[in-house]
């Protein structure tokens, strides 16, 4: 018996932490056992921890690949995700190796970085046919429109900076054509 299998994909602030937390819950109250993971490369708040930017936290544990999680999955029915995008690309065969298991996975991440490419193995993720893709869109944080983009303050080019909102901003697109062109054009 196949599992079930959730994708949530968006830009920076944009709730996909909120909604994995809030499926995971649902899932605690049906009876199934919630098996919560983050990426040890993610060093925002506790390795223990993850936290939705409204306050809600559920306890998760911290993995360094795709195989610890393979290896921790076992006993339970339901996996969510978090940071999908800072997973190493094994990523995609353990989802589908859970999924064939008949697991419920629920896998939340960027969808794209900074420089608007596909960010990690996130979009191979979209790309599974039997996947259910929930994308969501934050607040622009400059006209207050729908923000789709993910915009890096800093010049610095790094694929992976960690960061929050003292790095980041949710822009939508033009707002992010903008204030790419502003910055780029600073000394």
């Amino acid at each position: 018996m196949a599992g079930a299998l959730t994708v949530v994909v968006g830009c920076m602030f944009a709730g996909k932490s909120e909604e994995l937390l809030r499926k995971m819950k649902r899932a605690e109250i049906a009876g199934l056992r919630p098996l919560l993971v983050k990426p040890a490369l993610d060093t925002r708040g506790t390795a223990e921890r993850i936290c939705s930017r409204d306050g809600r936290c559920m306890d998760a544990i911290s993995v360094r690949s795709a195989a610890d999680i393979l290896a921790a999955a076992d006993p339970y029915d339901i996996v969510g995700i978090d940071e999908a995008q800072f997973f190493d690309d094994g990523i995609v065969a353990a989802v589908r190796m859970l999924y064939a298991a008949g697991k419920r996975v629920i896998i939340a991440g960027l969808d794209t970085d900074y420089r608007d490419e596909p960010f990690g193995s996130t979009h191979f993720l979209m790309a599974i046919p039997e996947a259910d893709v929930v994308k969501l869109r934050a607040v622009c944080m400059r006209c207050r429109g729908e923000a789709t983009r993910t915009f890096r303050k800093s010049r610095n080019d790094a694929k992976v900076v960690i960061g929050d909102a003292d790095t980041y901003e949710a822009l939508c697109y033009t707002c992010h054509v903008a204030a790419v062109q502003q910055r780029d054009a600073e000394p």
